[in-house]
């Protein structure tokens, strides 16, 4: 287990893999101080497990600034396309909205919309079952 991961444990109180839970407001919010102070010390840091390998949150951390992600091999090529499908500029403006929202269910509701709209689905066949990812379990 990363440090990363274990404050992100620690803060939102699971014993489980994390994901963005419904108190992803404040570990949200951990995560862009994290990574922010990183960038300013020139810092990895480095996601790893559930959460790096869902997709609505891949496309949330690399706006962030996340840049190294570790995951099932099985996640890779999905989480790729979708990383080369949208451009950077446009993941950090996503995730710039997603830091001034202040429920979990508005979050999820604005990445699924936001997706829908970037992402050509019709044409991109192997992305329609991200849909059934949830940055928010149920």
């Amino acid at each position: 287990m990363t440090l990363f991961s274990f404050l992100i444990k620690f803060v939102i109180a699971e014993e489980k893999d994390v994901g963005l839970t419904s108190r992803s407001e404040p570990t949200i919010q951990l995560i862009k101080k994290v990574l922010d102070s990183a960038q300013k010390h020139k810092i990895d840091v480095e996601m790893c497990g559930e959460m790096a390998g869902n997709p609505k949150a891949a496309l949330l951390l690399f706006g962030l600034g996340l840049r190294h992600f570790s995951m099932s091999s099985l996640r890779i090529p999905l989480i790729k396309r979708l990383l080369r499908s949208i451009s950077e500029s446009e993941l950090r403006k996503m995730a710039s909205r997603v830091l001034k929202l202040t429920r979990a269910c508005d979050i999820e509701q604005y990445i699924t919309e936001w997706m829908e709209k970037k992402i050509e689905f019709k044409k991109k066949r192997n992305l329609r079952n991200i849909f059934k990812w949830s940055v928010v379990p149920s």
